[in-house]
């Protein structure tokens, strides 16, 4: 099955690879938890971070984008919002927990796309429809996946603030010579279904 979802890489400014040995897989996971952690301590970045959450059923309808609880395989108790909106710290230290003890510590494989020049935006548009193939593909064969960006928007961040590239380094370290990690997500097979995050038609986003 791994094969078969890397097959579907056929650039050749965009490749493809899985971090699925136990060696790689502990090094992406540990990377991912301190890269969540680093973003959480930076009060810009985790500001920006926190204006993505979409806690209020009126605002994802209007928003219809970000992050909700819908789409994050939360329980039946939480989607129905029965509690008051949580704060940011609340909610940060609930994604740095949930990164740690349940995403990352149960994934079967990690993937990762990379690409030639990651400044490129012709490049990272590639990218992000081969994350969307693969996406797509993966589901019909039974499979979940998740994007885990934390080290990639912190080697970001590092750029854009003048920072120490400590993660962009971490970055380069996974990927092969001559590629640089863009994007990176977990796969396995789901024990439970997550509800359908919220989508624009199509009427929307499309210019004529």
């Amino acid at each position: 099955m791994l094969e078969e979802i890397g097959s579907l890489a056929d650039g050749h400014e965009v490749s493809f690879a899985w971090l699925s040995s136990d060696h790689d897989k502990a090094r992406f996971s540990q990377l991912t938890i301190e890269a969540t952690a680093a973003i959480i301590a930076d009060p810009e970045q985790a500001r920006d971070d926190f204006a993505w959450y979409r806690q209020d059923r009126a605002d994802i309808e209007r928003r219809r984008d970000g992050i909700t609880m819908d789409a994050g395989g939360m329980g039946d108790i939480q989607r129905l919002r029965m509690l008051p909106p949580s704060s940011q710290a609340t909610m940060q230290q609930g994604w740095l927990d949930a990164t740690r003890d349940r995403q990352v510590s149960t994934a079967a494989a990690f993937g990762m796309i990379t690409v030639r020049n990651a400044t490129d935006q012709p490049q990272r548009l590639m990218a992000g429809r081969l994350l969307q193939r693969i996406h797509l593909y993966a589901t019909t064969k039974g499979l979940a996946l998740q994007p885990l960006n934390q080290i990639f928007e912190r080697a970001d961040r590092e750029a854009s603030a003048g920072l120490e590239p400590v993660f962009a380094r971490a970055v380069d370290g996974l990927s092969s010579d001559g590629w640089h990690g863009v994007t990176a997500f977990r796969i396995g097979y789901p024990e439970s279904a997550a509800a359908s995050s919220p989508r624009r038609a199509a009427e929307d986003v499309i210019r004529i």
